[in-house]
C-alpha cells in the first residue's frame, strides 16, 4: 500500500468532513480496509476537543456527573497516567455545563511550546508503532488546522518556526506513508459564506451559530485581537493568511501532498481525489 494515512486538510468550510467521508466509502468499495476520524473524535494521534485529566481528576468528575457517567466513560481513553475526553461528544444531563468546565483542561491551555509540541511527537511516535499496515487511517483537519491555530495564536510562531514544527511532526509517522490531501479556496470569504449558507439549509439554521461559535473560538486567543483581527471580516483575514501559510509548509514537509482547488466544485475534486493511486 503506497499510503497508509491520509490527512483531510483546508480551511472550514472547505468540504473536509464531506470529502473524508466520500473517501472511506470510495476506498471501502474497492476493498481496503478503512478506519476514518472526524476533527472531534476520539483520536489516537490528536487531542484537540479534548480534555487532559489526571487520574483523580478524573475519578472525582465521575462523581460530581453520574448522570452522564456512561457518556464520560465512553469518551475517554488511557494515556501515559492521564485520561482524555473527548468532551464535546459527551451527552445527557447537564452536559452543556461538563463541556465547559472541560474546555479549560484542552491541550490547547498549555503555555509552554516545548511541552506541547513534546506531548504530539510522543503520541505520534507511538501510533507510528501500533498502525496496521493493511489499513488506511483518515484524519480530519489533525494535521495542519488543529495545531498552526496554536502556533499562530497562541505561541505567536514565524512562518520558519511554523515549519520546522510541522518537518518534525511529520516525521514521526514516516513508516506509514502519509499523504495530505489539501482543498484549497482562491475566495475565501465567498467560501465561509457558502458554507454558511448550507449549514442554514442542513443544519436546522445553524449556520449564523457556527460562525458566530468560530469567530468566538479565534478571540478567546489574545493574539488573534492583538493582531488586529476583529469580528467576520478579521476571521476572513485570518483564514486568508493562514492558507497561504499551510500551502507553504506544504512544500517544505517532505511527504506526499495533493492540493485541490475547490472553488465550489465538490464533484470535480472529489474525482480528482479518487485517481490517487494507492497500490
Amino acid at each position: 500500500m503506497k499510503h497508509n494515512i491520509i490527512f483531510i486538510e483546508g480551511l472550514p468550510g472547505s468540504g473536509k468532513s464531506t470529502f473524508a467521508k466520500m473517501l472511506r466509502d470510495h476506498y471501502e468499495s474497492l476493498g481496503y480496509k478503512v478506519v476514518q476520524y472526524d476533527e472531534k473524535d476520539l483520536n489516537p494521534i490528536d487531542f484537540t476537543w479534548c480534555a487532559i485529566l489526571t487520574r483523580e481528576e478524573y475519578h472525582e468528575l465521575l462523581v460530581m456527573y453520574p448522570q452522564i457517567k456512561e457518556s464520560i466513560k465512553k469518551n475517554t481513553k488511557e494515556h501515559n497516567q492521564h485520561f482524555i475526553v473527548a468532551y464535546t461528544k459527551v451527552e445527557g444531563i447537564h452536559a452543556n455545563i461538563f463541556q465547559q468546565q472541560m474546555n479549560e483542561k484542552e491541550i490547547s491551555s498549555i503555555n509552554n511550546i516545548e511541552e506541547f509540541k513534546q506531548f504530539y511527537l510522543d503520541i505520534w511516535n507511538a501510533f507510528s508503532y501500533r498502525y496496521k499496515s493493511d489499513t488506511i487511517y483518515i484524519f480530519e483537519s489533525v494535521f495542519l488546522q488543529n495545531h498552526i491555530n496554536a502556533l499562530l495564536l497562541k505561541y505567536d510562531f514565524l512562518q520558519k518556526q511554523i515549519t520546522f514544527y510541522f518537518q518534525d511532526l511529520i516525521r514521526q509517522l514516516s513508516v506509514c506513508k502519509p499523504v495530505v490531501f489539501y482543498i484549497q479556496e482562491d475566495d475565501v470569504e465567498l467560501m465561509l459564506k457558502r458554507h454558511t449558507e448550507e449549514r442554514e439549509t442542513s443544519h436546522k439554521g445553524q449556520g449564523s451559530h457556527w460562525v458566530d461559535t468560530t469567530i468566538k473560538h479565534l478571540e478567546s486567543y489574545p493574539l488573534f485581537v492583538q493582531k488586529g483581527y476583529t469580528g467576520l471580516q478579521g476571521a476572513i483575514q485570518y483564514f486568508k493568511e493562514r492558507q497561504m501559510i499551510e500551502l507553504n509548509v506544504l512544500n517544505y514537509i517532505g511527504t506526499y501532498k495533493y492540493i485541490f482547488k475547490l472553488n465550489g466544485k465538490y464533484d470535480q475534486v472529489f474525482e480528482e481525489m479518487k485517481k490517487i493511486e494507492f497500490e
